[in-house]
């Protein structure tokens, strides 16, 4: 398999070029700062399998650079590295024919040699950063369930059952303070104030749960937890923190 490297950031450049170096089966033909070299020499560089650029540092130039590699050579597979929060400098990469993302924090270049193969024998390879990144901006009214915890997913499901505060303490093993630290998380992420608005979002399909968060095997059932079967009321003690965290 052969690779090549486009990429401003020196350190970074050399720890891949030294990674693929200890491989018996990788070569890498190329490797640079500059798109601008990469295009002049890239007739010059037979049989070609893999590029890898960093896209956040040639973002003004990136989608044209993509899409003449790709006119030049349609089987080259195109590895966007990047370290952007946002979907500006991804999207237009992908649209201009990269096939994969690859966030460069949640990427040790140790694993690099890895994901080469995998992507060399056909598979799509996409950080989850990057596929969060991509969700969010495709189904913007979409809360998907990598925004929450595990333990606030399980906070989450026990509000919109109607638990009071106590339940859901009694249940995780936790203090009241504890269940409203992580409501108070909860509501931000949501940009919401209150239960209701909470559920109605929930309702509009705008939160989507992970369920194997929720059933955890090791969690009481919500309704058979001891002294803590019923569902809260209003005039649970706790009920008014539900409505005004700030209260």
């Amino acid at each position: 398999m052969n690779i090549s490297i486009i990429d401003q950031d020196q350190s970074y450049r050399k720890k891949l070029e030294d990674i693929i170096s200890l491989q018996s089966d990788i070569f890498c033909l190329y490797s640079t700062n500059s798109i601008k070299n990469f295009n002049k020499d890239f007739k010059s560089i037979d049989n070609l399998n893999i590029l890898l650029i960093n896209i956040d540092s040639f973002s003004q130039n990136i989608s044209n650079t993509i899409n003449k590699l790709k006119q030049s050579v349609n089987s080259l597979e195109i590895v966007a590295l990047t370290n952007q929060s946002n979907s500006s400098s991804i999207l237009p990469a992908i649209c201009s024919g990269a096939g994969h993302i690859l966030y460069k924090k949640e990427v040790a270049t140790e694993a690099i040699p890895k994901i080469l193969q995998k992507i060399h024998l056909g598979e799509t390879i996409i950080s989850p950063n990057a596929a969060h990144l991509l969700v969010r901006y495709f189904h913007p009214n979409q809360i998907v369930s990598n925004d929450f915890t595990k333990r606030e997913h399980q906070v989450i499901q026990f509000i919109i059952d109607g638990l009071s505060y106590k339940h859901i303490a009694s249940i995780l093993g936790i203090t009241l303070d504890g269940v409203r630290f992580h409501i108070r998380k909860i509501y931000k992420k949501l940009n919401v104030n209150s239960k209701a608005q909470l559920v109605k979002k929930y309702l509009n399909g705008q939160i989507n749960l992970d369920n194997s968060a929720i059933n955890n095997p090791h969690l009481i059932n919500p309704m058979e937890a001891k002294g803590e079967g019923k569902r809260r009321s209003d005039s649970d003690e706790d009920g008014k923190d539900i409505y005004h965290l700030g209260g």
